[in-house]
């Protein structure tokens, strides 16, 4: 298993939010903001963390907030700066809007990586999740091609990787849900 000091936690906060209306790292759930929540999650397990975000609201926080490298280029370019600003290795990489994450999923994508992967990602119902997902360096060059060409879609940047997708039970997908929407939030327990 891969020692926490190599590891920096990367939380994806740029979106544009345009489901939900409003900057999701920010919405109160049981008291604290989703960012909160996923921070103190992804705080046992990493070295530090760092929030992709230019909205510097998030400097509230105390984590070091990075500007996207490749400014509009969605989930891939804030993925791209946070690996390219990190001096770890390894990255656990969240986006802002999984406020039910836990401590032990993270760790369950530790766990399972091996040497010959460059990602290490969730599946939910068949459908891979790489935005709760442990991402090495070695995905740096090819990101930054993908960006530089204009290639903007995430899992097409991951098909010229080795990708070990986990699928996950029923009972702990709650756990991974995107919060996208008034309606998803509403639904949350």
């Amino acid at each position: 298993m891969i020692n926490s000091n190599k590891i920096t936690g990367i939380i994806l906060a740029g979106g544009k939010s345009k489901r939900m209306g409003r900057d999701k790292g920010f919405i109160l759930y049981q008291g604290k903001t989703f960012l909160e929540h996923i921070a103190f999650s992804l705080g046992k397990v990493v070295k530090d963390i760092s929030i992709v975000a230019d909205n510097p609201d998030y400097d509230k926080f105390n984590y070091n907030r990075i500007h996207d490298v490749y400014r509009n280029c969605g989930p891939l370019g804030g993925l791209y700066s946070g690996l390219l600003h990190s001096d770890a290795d390894y990255a656990i990489v969240l986006s802002c809007d999984v406020p039910l994450i836990t401590t032990e999923l993270i760790k369950m994508l530790i766990q399972e990586y091996e040497e010959l992967y460059d990602v290490v990602q969730f599946s939910v119902d068949n459908e891979a999740m790489p935005l709760v997902a442990l991402y090495t360096k070695t995905c740096l060059e090819n990101f930054k091609t993908c960006l530089e060409k204009g290639e903007y879609k995430l899992l097409d940047a991951l098909s010229d990787l080795q990708v070990k997708t986990i699928p996950i039970h029923v009972e702990l997908s709650k756990c991974l849900s995107n919060i996208n929407s008034e309606e998803d939030l509403a639904s949350l327990p």
